[in-house]
């Protein structure tokens, strides 16, 4: 272990709840066991639905100014993503349904400040937390939020079957899964001692990666030859610490966990483009200012240009540090993997399965280095022949930008 890493690592630091596992239930004769399940499997895909329809009435319809990425969009995705993952790790039908439930749920508290509405490139701050420790609002936090939500939501489930004479839907131990489902989507970030990313060799499961994975050393090879050595570090805390410390981690968990971070391992290299120009758009919050876009498209006073180079050198860094925030993912994906087999959590059937799923790290880090130099290149050339409006436009629309 590298103990300077450590040191300015902030998942050292991060609050984690103590996990007790609840007792199991009792035994339960079989024909009363089909009618329990069959009513949790009714009320679960009602509670997924539910959410679902939260996500487009806060998020999707919400105004003046609507997100760009987490929308309905966002859970329908990571759904669509876990159902493969689920069957590989034999996930069975019960925990399939809280699984749903916590992924449908986890973003739908988004509360944040909003960007400095006199400097353009500000960025709004979400209010991330699911427990003590979390910052920047702890056990308050977004992710904690969405938890109390699902909770209540089945609580209500188990006292109205309760008051029809039935047994309740939800045990204490779906609930008490459902809720390190969401916590495991809390993101924390290193980004280094100088604050411009953190040390990939610094990591320690640096090694570990690359022997575990040997294509992964060529890769970090190249990109150390075009000086790339580190990169913004997301990371889950409250599923990778419990990992480290030899806890069994519901296999829902891992699932929401894993497919939160969406296409980076997951999806080709247009999709994870996609996904990353959204998120952009989004943290810039008043770059979707329908005047801030009308100014830059039109008008070229001395501030308006200086504005646009301004947004290009911003959106410029954004396409580099996806670079670096790919790699860290690659790290961190070996890293799961490996503690999973340390303490015999996943089969190598298993381990084959989920590694053909995650299979585009390599490709999407190699085709994000290859469009941010193809992006800032061109624009650099529309520069000098037709101005810096023209390169403005493209590179807004290259990025997705409606302008």
């Amino acid at each position: 272990m590298n103990e300077s890493f450590n040191n300015e690592n902030p998942q050292e630091q991060q609050g984690m709840a103590e996990a007790v596992i609840p007792q199991k239930s009792s035994f339960i004769p079989e024909g009363q066991k089909e009618v329990k399940e069959a009513a949790f499997e009714e009320v679960a895909e009602e509670l997924t639905q539910k959410g679902l329809r939260y996500m487009v009435r806060l998020h999707d319809e919400k105004t003046p100014r609507p997100e760009t990425s987490h929308l309905r969009k966002h859970p329908v995705g990571m759904l669509e993503r876990a159902a493969p993952l689920a069957e590989i790790l034999h996930v069975i039908p019960r925990e399939r349904g809280i699984l749903h439930m916590g992924i449908s749920w986890h973003d739908t508290i988004i509360e944040f400040d909003h960007a400095d509405p006199e400097d353009l490139l500000a960025m709004l701050k979400r209010h991330r937390g699911a427990r003590e420790g979390d910052e920047p609002k702890k056990k308050e936090g977004n992710e904690a939020e969405s938890a109390r939500l699902l909770i209540d939501e089945m609580r209500r489930a188990n006292d109205r079957a309760e008051a029809a004479g039935k047994k309740k839907i939800f045990s204490e131990e779906d609930i008490w899964i459902v809720e390190w489902e969401i916590a495991a989507t809390y993101p924390a970030v290193a980004m280094g001692p100088d604050l411009k990313g953190a040390s990939f060799a610094a990591y320690p499961y640096y090694e570990v990666a690359l022997e575990q994975n040997p294509a992964l050393k060529e890769l970090f090879t190249e990109l150390e030859g075009q000086g790339i050595t580190k990169g913004p570090f997301f990371f889950q805390p409250h599923l990778e610490k419990p990992l480290e410390e030899g806890v069994e981690v519901p296999r829902g968990v891992l699932i929401t966990a894993l497919v939160d971070l969406g296409a980076a391992g997951l999806g080709s290299a247009q999709e994870f483009f996609r996904e990353g120009d959204d998120e952009m758009r989004e943290l810039y919050e008043n770059l979707r200012r329908p005047d801030a876009v009308r100014r830059l498209r039109e008008n070229d006073e001395e501030r308006d240009r200086d504005d646009r180079e301004k947004v290009m050198q911003a959106f410029a860094k954004w396409l580099d540090t996806q670079v670096g925030f790919t790699a860290w993912q690659a790290l961190r994906f070996e890293k799961i993997v490996y503690l999973l087999k340390q303490h015999n959590r996943i089969s190598p059937e298993e381990e084959e399965g989920v590694r053909g799923r995650f299979s585009h790290f390599i490709d999407n880090v190699r085709a994000t280095l290859a469009r941010a130099k193809e992006l800032k290149a061109k624009a650099e050339s529309i520069k000098t022949t037709a101005g810096e409006r023209e390169a403005f436009l493209y590179l807004a629309r290259s990025m997705h930008y409606e302008i």
